[in-house]
């Protein structure tokens, strides 16, 4: 009886490494499907940049402030790279990265195109809480809202703020899902210009 015991600790033991080691394998992410933008060493995390992604981008569409709908190859054009942020009101991390995006947009607005993109959920954002949000802060850029997550769901955002520098090809460059240092972004700025 007491070996059956031991045997049967000994397998429970090896089941439980083995689920484990499943797990960590299954949530570490895949090389093999997925590219990253950029190798260079940045302030935070690379995004995971997959061919749906650069694809989506490119035909993602989302509502101005006057609820028509705007193509994002429309806001894109061939003498100028874009920087792409997913963001929301609520959100402390887009609270915090969007006053180092004001000061890039400030010196930077003539040579690259800013898509501001609001997530808007209908829950914890409701359209119109990224406009007052904008207009409190003093922020001058142009936003638009990606009604119902659509967009975002497209090119596989997970957490905001999200964002994506493309060059002047459209061809996503640095993609990010963690806020970024200025001086980050204005290296990865003059990578593209």
């Amino acid at each position: 009886m007491k070996i059956k015991y031991w045997i049967l600790t000994l397998l429970a033991g090896l089941a439980l490494v083995g689920g484990v080691y499943f797990l960590v394998q299954d949530s570490s992410p895949s090389t093999t499907s997925s590219t990253t933008a950029s190798s260079s060493k940045n302030d935070g995390v690379q995004k995971k940049v997959t061919d749906t992604i650069r694809t989506n981008i490119k035909t993602m569409s989302f509502t101005d402030e006057n609820d028509k709908k705007v193509a994002f190859s429309s806001l894109q054009t061939s003498d100028k790279p874009t920087f792409v942020m997913f963001w929301a009101s609520w959100c402390p991390d887009c609270q915090a990265q969007l006053p180092i995006i004001d000061s890039m947009y400030k010196k930077y607005k003539d040579d690259v195109n800013f898509v501001m993109i609001n997530i808007v959920d209908g829950s914890r954002e409701k359209l119109g809480a990224g406009q007052k949000y904008f207009a409190d802060k003093g922020y001058d850029f142009t936003y638009y809202y990606d009604n119902n997550l659509v967009a975002a769901d497209s090119v596989g955002v997970q957490y905001i703020p999200t964002m994506y520098i493309l060059d002047k090809d459209g061809e996503i460059k640095f993609a990010y899902e963690v806020n970024q240092s200025q001086k980050q972004l204005e290296s990865n700025f003059k990578a593209v210009i």
